[in-house]
């Protein structure tokens, strides 16, 4: 232990503390004790109580040289093995250890076990709290709760001791730092959860369970894919986007079904293996991972702290019950000074039993009875007072040795020994002057010592009978006998002189009797009925709380109030529950701060000093800085009037409020209008204010008709400009609430349109002008003017303006769309998220972009549509009813009501989805996307879609992209993927595909494509198709120029049910390679060919179709088939595979055109395990050497033509058969 301490000292502070002292060991400490509070109602800790827990749980990381002891590695049992500490869970049970730092001797000795200042261990918790100081026990409890955090710490428990030093520090506890008690919010977390503190029956099986969770589900920054550990491993990966703009890969793992990110994954290039290596990390650029540690572990924390707190009171009951620690914490010398009185008690309790318990009240304690007249019972007597003197003797030496051992006490820790020292190497103890002898003896001769100490004390000369000489048995005349069983106390030889008799003591002189009272003895005072009667409920109050309707809920402006409550009488303290958490408090009076917009409920009951409880008040109350804003403003008037103007406003909060106490005021700046409001707001409501009648949005009722008149006898909104304030007034104080901006004039609206003044965001400022705008006047409006003709705003409905996804065309910051705030539209003007912008978009958000001007969607930052499968984000038409209902007013779509006169959406009636941002930016999840894809003559091709990966590599998965007026997806130069996804019915021209694709290499795998006129379109790319379907489509797949790599792709119903190849399907320098697939390759539109320089591979079970068309080789071609599934080349009309190739229904193959595959000057070839069926000529060898192997040519015209320059070459053939070709070689016997 001193070796640990020592090192430990040297290196400091080269180890780490685990998590701060200063901010996250309270945090998480204030965490616990409101946990623990809200799950044992019945053992509530007051504040106080709280706060020694925080200062003890700071106080256990000082001195410095207590960490050593923090760690606990529990898979193979040891502390930091380093520096030689304890573990953590040994240190915190280690009353002997803890106290060295107090450098006291002789603990448990000459001082009880619990003595020492740096003693926070557990058992000396216990002790304090049942016997000695709560104060203590609960900031000793507070040191095991700082043992119990530090082991949801990984390099805690991983044996790394990540010294802060250069980049040695431990990531996770850096991050963690920013914890508080004001800003960590655990608990309440726990609590709506309905989780409970987790029950283990000892502390050390605590240690264990968090130590080990901790170990196998968390990595230290250096102990990552540790040979010494075999846990956590990584069970799936997945790629973000973080804030450095680029992507990073993550491994994630599970707890209970639960993912929670691991590490970061770093692929890195190793030029001398020539392979990737993956660099394994803890600290990304935006902390995903330690921010998924934090989460789970501090959760584990406060589950396990609080259960660890009701161990604690639970041991404290035991304790009380059977004094266990108590006895423990008696010293040695305590110990035998105990047993020496209870010998006394013993012998008292005899003597009493002999002559009468009133007799010999004082023996022992310097009194003797007086004399009796009863002459019998004076002989008794005298050999009571005997007793009497004996007995006094022995208390004094039993107190002399008490006093020696306090001067032992007091001499400076010279006596200090080994827990494990034996008996005779113990020092003697010197003794005050005057004591007889100078110190204790060693253990007597022949006394067992097996079972610790012994200690005799010197011997001293005594009366006869107990030790000088008489035995240990003492006649006490006919009365009987007392037995002794005792060992012999030192005495002071000052007192009595070598075999001197003492002498005798005179007789007492007898007492007066006491004379008889005349007073009666006084009755017993009455047993009091227990209190049962609780506390008076006290009168809640908080300042401010004015407005609402409800009784029980009120309205403060601003985000903080101050709670007040009486104080009824016999009340003890009190219990206030704020939003669920309770605590216990002597104060009357809290200030509360939370969060703009956010509802509070708090209640307060009394207890009395007997425990009972009254009921208690609660309030609900709303705080808000602008509960009330300025919403819209027809200063332009309507159609009908200029006159005609209106403003309206909306309640921001969840409760109705009532402007009758004439507090809340409309006015404008210059003095006109001026308008005092009168009656209520609806929770999140409007309330609309009209000028001259209540026909001014004459089919919507006003809630206050007023002549916008003010000061100067002026009425009016002026077409020049106001600024208007909505103000609230109590007292003489006024507060403004909302107020309009200044530019010098109205900052929107039209004046000779007639549209209207609309706010943005009711949450931001109105002072802010990039917070108002222009009515749409179109698409988005509500209600009637005087003449019954649509106004172009939107009173008592949502502002058109809001659901735009920007105030403008230009998305220049982040931002998040959601479910509750949709649908969103985009204008005829369009949107374009800036480069460095993210528009993100949570499940179940609509987005409809209009048909007018056919606008689009342009992508220069990122777009991320994070659609679930029951709540699909969604991009569709205005005219769309389907999703988000009929947002523009007309009914609901009925394409089988002829008579209907709502309007429909058809296919490309907007424009599309242009992603051009970085590589990997954007991503589609469960996304539905729909009748966009217009174009106009000028549009390139590729762009003709209505969704364009233009080299933006984004992800498409479980997408759905329907009825667009050209492709469905475009990948232009991309390398991002698409899997799980459904593109139909696009189709609206001869060259419409679900997917197109030019150039890069994307991966297409899992996907269903169905009516379309090509289910995918290919040009010239090397990308991936795999294991999808494709029904219905006129053609399946068209590949023109280099096809990619196709496998385990299906398809039935098309018209052309195949891969249809052409023009040059490989690339000089590479390999092109045609797997094997459930849909057979075509040549049909053109020929196909292999250029020089290149190859082409066609594996085995693969099957090649022609129509009239060639392919033509000219660099190098390997056909690989094997005996069980050869490679096929036959005519498209030969359904023999199962595959209509032609749609034309069940059909044989027949010979069209020059079919046939031509093998160029300078070709090479190699084909084995191959069948040519219905070719015009199978193979033509042009000044092209022949290999063939187990070939098979059948119903062909000609199976095999040369020229002359390829029979120059060797020709090797094995295994070729013939049948039912109508020529089998040309020139006649090839071979």
């Amino acid at each position: 232990m001193f070796s640990s301490i020592f090192l430990a000292a040297i290196f400091l502070p080269l180890f780490s503390y685990a998590y701060s002292q200063q901010t996250t060991h309270p945090a998480l400490t204030d965490e616990i004790v409101d946990f623990f509070n809200f799950s044992y109602t019945d053992a509530l800790l007051s504040a106080d109580e709280k706060r020694f827990l925080i200062e003890g749980s700071t106080e256990e990381d000082s001195p410095e040289t207590r960490v050593v002891n923090h760690f606990y590695d529990p898979v193979r049992n040891v502390g930091l093995k380093t520096f030689g500490g304890l573990t953590a869970k040994n240190w915190a049970e280690n009353t002997r250890a803890q106290a060295v730092f107090s450098n006291l001797a002789g603990i448990g000795f000459i001082s009880g076990l619990f003595s020492a200042e740096s003693d926070y261990s557990w058992e000396r918790a216990i002790y304090e709290y049942a016997h000695g100081s709560s104060e203590r026990g609960l900031r000793g409890l507070g040191h095991i709760l700082h043992l119990i955090e530090d082991m949801t710490v990984p390099p805690h428990v991983r044996d790394d001791a990540h010294p802060p030093a250069f980049d040695f520090g431990s990531p996770y506890e850096k991050w963690t730092a920013r914890f508080t008690p004001e800003n960590t919010d655990i608990a309440m977390n726990l609590i709506a959860a309905q989780r409970k503190p987790i029950i283990l029956p000892t502390l050390s099986d605590y240690f264990d369970v968090i130590a080990h969770f901790t170990n196998e589900n968390f990595f230290s920054k250096d102990t990552i894919f540790d040979e010494k550990y075999n846990q956590p491993n990584i069970i799936k990966q997945y790629k973000k986007l973080l804030s450095d703009g680029q992507y990073h890969i993550f491994g994630q793992s599970y707890l209970n079904e639960e993912q929670y990110t691991l590490v970061e994954i770093q692929p890195i290039f190793d030029f001398d293996r020539g392979e990737f290596l993956n660099i394994y990390t803890i600290k990304d650029p935006d902390y995903i991972v330690i921010s998924d540690y934090w989460s789970v572990l501090s959760r584990q924390a406060v589950l396990h702290g609080a259960g660890v707190m009701k161990l604690f009171f639970d041991e404290v009951e035991r304790e009380r019950e059977t004094f266990a620690l108590y006895e423990k914490n008696k010293s040695f010398f305590a110990k035998v000074r105990g047993n020496i009185a209870s010998v006394f008690a013993k012998v008292r309790e005899n003597i009493a039993g002999v002559f009468g318990a009133s007799n010999v009240s004082g023996i022992g304690e310097g009194s003797v009875p007086a004399e009796q007249s009863d002459g019998g019972a004076s002989a008794d007597l005298t050999e009571a007072h005997e007793l009497a003197a004996v007995l006094a003797v022995l208390e004094e030496n039993a107190a002399l040795l008490a006093r020696s051992v306090a001067v032992a006490q007091a001499r400076d820790g010279d006596i200090a020994q080994s827990e494990s020292a034996e008996a005779g190497d113990m020092e003697d103890v010197p003794l005050p002057d005057g004591v007889a002898g100078d110190g204790l003896d060693d253990a007597a001769e022949g006394q067992d010592t097996s079972g610790g100490f012994v200690w005799v004390p010197k011997a001293t000369t005594l009366y006869p009978g107990f030790g000088g000489g008489g035995g240990v048995s003492t006649a006490l005349g006919k009365k009987g006998t007392v037995e002794l069983e005792l060992e012999p106390e030192s005495a002071d030889e000052s007192d009595f002189e070598p075999d001197q008799e003492p002498a005798e003591e005179p007789e007492p002189a007898a007492e007066p009797e006491p004379e008889p009272s005349a007073e009666p003895d006084p009755e017993p005072e009455p047993e009091l009925d227990p209190d049962t009667t609780p506390p008076d409920t006290p009168e809640l109050f908080v300042a401010g709380c004015e407005d609402f309707l409800s009784d029980d809920a009120c309205l403060v402006i601003g985000t903080e109030f101050l709670a007040s409550w009486t104080k009824p009488a016999d009340t003890d303290y009190f219990l206030l529950t704020i939003d669920g958490v309770v605590a216990s408090t002597i104060a009357t009076s809290t200030t509360v701060s939370v969060a703009d917009g956010e509802t509070t409920v708090l209640s307060i009951a009394a207890y009395d000093a007997s425990g009972n409880l009254s009921s208690a008040v609660s309030k609900t109350v709303v705080t808000n800085r602008m509960p009330i804003v300025i919403n819209e403003i027809a200063w332009m008037g309507t159609g009908a009037s200029s006159a005609d103007e209106w403003i309206e406003l909306k309640n921001r909060t969840n409760r109705a409020i009532s402007f009758d106490s004439g507090a809340w005021f409309l006015r404008a700046t210059d003095g006109a209008p001026s308008t005092p409001l009168s009656g209520i707001i609806p929770a999140g409501g409007y309330y609309l204010i009209e000028r001259t009648d209540d026909d001014t949005v004459s089919d919507i009722s006003a809630d206050l008709v007023t002549p916008f008149s003010g000061s100067g006898g002026s009425s009016g909104l002026s077409n020049t400009g106001e600024v208007l304030v909505l103000e609230r007034v109590s007292g003489v104080a006024t507060t403004t609430i909302d107020k309009t901006p200044d530019c010098g004039g109205w900052c929107f609206g039209n004046l000779s349109r007639k549209r209207t003044m609309e706010r943005y965001d009711e949450n931001a400022s109105g002072a802010d002008t990039a917070n108002w705008g222009t009515a749409l006047g179109e698409f988005i409006r509500n209600g009637s003017d005087a003449r019954g003709v649509p106004i172009s705003g939107t009173p008592k409905s949502r502002n058109s303006i809001s659901y735009q996804i920007a105030n403008g065309a230009v998305l220049a910051s982040d931002k998040t769309l959601t479910q509750a705030h949709s649908p969103y539209i985009i204008g005829r003007n369009g949107l374009t998220i800036s480069a460095g912008a993210t528009l993100s978009l949570e499940p179940g958000t609509v987005v409809k972009l209009v048909n007018l001007g056919s606008p689009s969607l342009a992508v220069d930052g990122a777009l991320v549509a994070a659609g679930t499968d029951a709540m699909p984000v969604v991009f569709t038409s205005f005219l769309d009813d389907t999703y988000s209902g009929d947002t523009n007013g007309d009914g609901l779509c009925d394409v089988g009501n002829a008579s209907s006169t709502a309007s429909c959406p058809v296919a490309g009636v907007w424009g599309r989805i242009h992603l051009r941002g970085p590589a990997g930016a954007s991503s589609f999840t469960h996304t539905f996307i729909r009748y966009g894809g217009a174009w106009f003559t000028g549009i390139p091709g590729t762009y003709r879609a209505v969704v364009v990966d233009d080299g933006a590599d984004a992800t498409f998965d479980f997408v759905m992209i329907e009825y667009s007026g050209g492709h469905g997806l475009s990948m232009v130069s991309s390398e991002g993927s698409v899997a799980h996804s459904t593109f139909r019915y696009n189709k609206k021209d001869g060259e419409s595909a679900g997917m197109f694709v030019a150039g890069g290499a994307p991966a297409i795998s899992g996907s269903e494509f169905s009516d379309n006129t090509y289910g995918i379109r290919i040009s010239g790319s090397g990308g991936l198709v795999s294991g999808n379907t494709f029904i219905g489509n006129v053609t399946a797949v068209r590949a023109d120029g280099l096809p990619g790599g196709f496998s385990g792709n299906v398809g039935s119903g098309n018209i052309t049910n195949g891969i249809n190849l052409s023009d040059s399907i490989a690339t000089v320098g590479a390999t092109t390679t045609l797997g094997a697939n459930g849909l057979p390759y075509l040549i049909k539109i053109t020929d196909a060919s292999v250029p020089a320089g290149s190859a082409l591979v066609v594996e085995s079970g693969a099957t090649l179709k022609f129509q009239g068309r060639r392919l033509i080789v000219s660099g190098h071609m390997q056909v690989a088939g094997v005996a069980s599934t050869p490679v096929v080349f036959t005519s498209a009309f030969d359904d023999s595979d199962g595959n209509d190739a032609t749609g034309n229904g069940a059909s044989v193959g027949t010979v069209s055109g020059m079919q046939g595959i031509v093998l160029e000057p300078g070709s090479s070839s190699s084909i084995s395990d191959a069948e040519f069926r219905f070719m015009h000529t199978a193979l033509s060898y042009l000044d092209s050497p022949i290999t063939l192997a187990d070939v098979r040519f059948v119903n062909n015209r000609l199976a095999v033509a040369a020229n002359a320059k390829t029979l120059a070459h060797t020709i090797i053939v094995s295994g070729v058969t013939f049948e039912d070709n109508v020529s089998t070689t040309s020139p006649s016997g090839l071979w």
